[in-house]
């Protein structure tokens, strides 16, 4: 058992997240890494494992190894290790590209992975601008494949102010298609540089609208840690990662990159006492929030606003015109 004596933390688990190579076969516009460094040969990554194997027996945690790239499949020894990780017992997942269904069966013949995530960045048409013709297609036709073989099948998308408002309908698209759903804002580094967030009022409705959807399609997740904004202002119980239970990275989920330097990606900080993507939503205008706080109108869920379904003095802070607005909009999607 893994305790962090700093925040109180314990966890029976141990991931961690290897990134084999920067190689791959798509060229994607959001790509934050394609350089070309010389990746660890097999013996260095079976020492990794032996390292893994080591603490995670010291610690009495269930280690877990998340195997990524670029794309994995283009480690010159991927299958060596995979078979490496699955016979000494370790959970394995895969993050990857669409691969040959010949290649997804000899993975399977050594031991499914526990899950294999792919990624789209939204509909047809703007999918295949970022990562290329007809890739799009070859998601779709490959998330069955992986069910087919018991193989969970999570989907990735990476949020920019061009994809935003398509990432509810890639989940209803997917309602049936994929385990679960979710999104992380860009990274505006490397080739992702060139790219836009939106803007932080515009993605602050966004993350209430998205709440509502969620309430009808469980197959969206949460993954952003600003959504634990809106759900601590309302009481609701903190969704996983760095803003709920602390930072992964420094207790039992680190990262390897493939050329074995530590790389730590910009994170977006909020000012203190300031709340962007509530703030947002609290003063907005717009016609759909009109209607939402309107006593008696239908929200988004088609559930009429009811004035004391979430009492404003819900809020910590005590701040109740901003939390209860709030409130009235996601006052449906609330945990019991």
């Amino acid at each position: 058992m893994l305790e962090d004596q700093t925040l109180g933390r314990r966890t029976s688990s141990f991931v961690l997240q290897w990134h084999l190579t920067h190689a791959c076969d798509m060229h994607c516009k959001h790509c934050y890494d394609r350089s070309n460094l010389r990746v660890i040969r097999l013996d260095g990554a079976l020492r990794i494992l032996d390292d893994v194997a080591a603490f995670c027996a010291d610690r009495e945690v269930r280690p877990s190894i998340t195997l990524s790239g670029g794309n994995p499949f283009f480690y010159p020894w991927f299958f060596d290790l995979y078979r490496e990780v699955v016979e000494r017992g370790m959970r394995v997942c895969i993050l990857g590209n669409p691969v040959p269904e010949e290649q997804l069966d000899r993975l399977v013949e050594i031991g499914a992975p526990t899950y294999y995530q792919i990624s789209l960045e939204g509909l047809e048409e703007h999918n295949d601008c970022i990562r290329g013709d007809g890739a799009f297609r070859r998601a779709l036709d490959f998330l069955p494949m992986l069910r087919e073989r018991g193989i969970r099948a999570p989907v990735m998308i990476t949020l920019t102010r061009d994809n935003m408002d398509q990432i509810i309908p890639v989940g209803e698209l997917l309602r049936d298609r994929a385990d679960r759903v979710t999104f992380n804002r860009l990274s505006q580094v490397g080739e992702g540089a060139a790219l836009a967030l939106p803007d932080i009022e515009e993605y602050g409705r966004f993350m209430v609208d998205y709440m509502v959807a969620r309430e009808s399609n469980p197959t969206l997740g949460y993954k952003d840690n600003l959504f634990n904004i809106i759900r601590y202002e309302l009481g609701m119980k903190l969704t996983g990662g760095c803003t709920g239970h602390g930072c992964g990275a420094a207790f039992n989920f680190p990262c390897a990159p493939a050329e074995r330097r530590c790389t730590r990606l910009p994170q977006v900080s909020l000012p203190p006492g300031k709340h962007p993507p509530v703030d947002a939503w609290a003063r907005s205008t717009t016609p759909t929030r009109q209607r939402a706080t309107a006593e008696g109108a239908p929200t988004a869920t088609g559930v009429p606003y009811a004035p004391n379904a979430v009492a404003a003095s819900r809020s910590p802070r005590g701040t109740g015109s901003i939390r209860s607005s709030i409130a009235i909009r996601t006052a449906s999607c609330r945990e019991a």
